[in-house]
C-alpha cells in the first residue's frame, strides 16, 4: 500500500507541475501570436518577466521529467522482478524447502499450489494500471506540447518574416522613433526570446517521446509475460482482464488480444528505447535494473512441469 501511495503521490505531483507549466505558457503563445499578427513588439519589461519565468521553469521542468523517468524506470524494474519470479517459480521457496525436510510430498503440493495460483496475474494487472496511467499522462502532455509548438513555430516564422516591417515601424515614418540600431536590437531580442520558448517546447517534446517509447516497449513486454503465464496456467482462451480498463494502452492491448503481440521485433525496440532513455536520463538509468531483461518467454516455461504433474 505504501508503494502504491508513493506512486500516486508522485504521479499527481508531476501531473500538477505539467498542468501549471501549460497554463503559464499560454500568455507567451498569445503574445507571440499578437506580435506576429500586428507586427508590434511586446514591451521590454514584459520580455524581462517572461525570460526570467522561462529561466526558472527550465530546471524545474528537468527535475520533473527526471521524476517521471524514475516512475517509468521503476515500472521496468517491477516488470523485470515479475519475469524473474516467473522464471524461478519451479524452484522451491525457503519455506517450501523447510517443509521438504519433513515431507517431500507436502513440499511438492505447496509448489503445485503456488505455481497454479493466478495471483501473479493480479500483480501484472496492477503494473498495467500504472503503465496505463503513465501512458495517459505522457500522451496528454505530448499532445498539448505539439499543439503549442505548431502554433508557436508558425507565429515565430511570421514574426521573422516581418522583422523588417517591425524595425521600420519602430523607427517611425520620419525617423522620430528609435534609431536603426535600437530598433534592430529590440526586434532581435523579442525574436530571440520567443525562439528560446519554442526551443524549450521541442526539448520537452523530445523528453516525452523518449519516456513514452520506453514505457510502451516495457508494456508490450509485460503483456507478453501475461500471456505466457496465462497459457502456463491453462486458463480458457479469453483474457482475464477487461480491455477498457487500460484506454491509454489500447493499440497494444488490441494487438495482444488478437495474438499479434510477439517477441519478434520487441527486443530490438526495447534496445533502441533503452538506449535513448540512457542517453536522455543517464543518472536515472544508472540505477535502472529493469534494463536486465530476463527471458520469461523461453521454451519450456518455468513451472509448467509442476502444473502438468498436478493435472496428471
Amino acid at each position: 500500500m505504501a508503494e502504491t501511495n508513493g506512486f500516486d503521490r508522485e504521479f499527481g505531483r508531476i501531473d500538477g507541475v505539467f498542468a501549471a507549466m501549460r497554463y503559464s505558457s499560454q500568455p507567451v503563445l498569445a503574445m507571440l501570436a499578437e506580435t506576429a499578427d500586428k507586427s508590434v513588439l511586446p514591451t521590454g519589461d514584459w520580455l524581462t518577466v517572461e525570460e526570467a519565468r522561462l529561466a526558472a521553469d527550465m530546471p524545474e521542468r528537468r527535475a520533473t521529467e527526471n521524476g517521471l523517468a524514475r516512475l517509468v524506470s521503476g515500472l521496468a524494474h517491477d516488470i523485470a522482478f515479475r519475469k524473474t519470479e516467473f522464471d524461478n517459480r519451479e524452484q522451491p521457496t525457503r519455506g517450501e524447502r523447510l517443509i521438504g525436510y519433513l515431507s517431500k510430498s507436502a513440499m511438492r503440493r505447496r509448489m503445485v499450489k503456488r505455481a497454479a495460483s493466478p495471483a501473479v496475474l493480479g500483480h501484472i494487472e496492477k503494473l498495467l494500471v500504472r503503465g496505463d496511467a503513465l501512458a495517459g499522462l505522457l500522451e496528454a502532455e505530448r499532445t498539448a506540447l505539439l499543439a503549442a509548438r505548431k502554433e508557436g513555430e508558425g507565429d515565430l516564422g511570421t514574426l521573422i518574416d516581418h522583422r523588417s516591417d517591425i524595425i521600420k515601424a519602430l523607427r517611425g515614418e520620419d525617423g522620430e522613433g528609435m534609431s536603426g540600431v535600437e530598433a534592430t536590437a529590440s526586434a532581435e531580442r523579442a525574436a530571440s526570446a520567443f525562439d528560446r520558448f519554442v526551443t524549450e517546447l521541442n526539448t520537452r517534446i523530445a523528453a516525452c517521446n523518449v519516456l513514452r517509447h520506453k514505457l510502451i516497449a516495457d508494456m508490450e513486454d509485460l503483456l507478453i509475460l501475461y500471456q505466457v503465464i496465462f497459457d502456463a496456467l491453462r486458463r480458457n482462451d479469453s483474457v482475464a482482464f477487461e480491455h477498457d480498463r487500460f484506454p491509454h494502452l489500447k493499440p497494444e492491448i488490441e494487438r495482444f488480444a488478437q495474438g499479434m503481440l510477439t517477441m519478434q521485433g520487441l527486443a530490438a525496440r526495447q534496445q533502441k528505447a533503452d538506449l535513448a532513455f540512457r542517453e536522455r536520463f543517464s543518472e536515472i538509468a544508472e540505477t535502472d535494473t529493469g534494463g536486465e531483461r530476463s527471458s520469461a518467454t523461453k521454451s519450456g516455461h518455468p513451472f509448467r512441469n509442476i502444473l502438468n504433474q498436478a493435472r496428471s
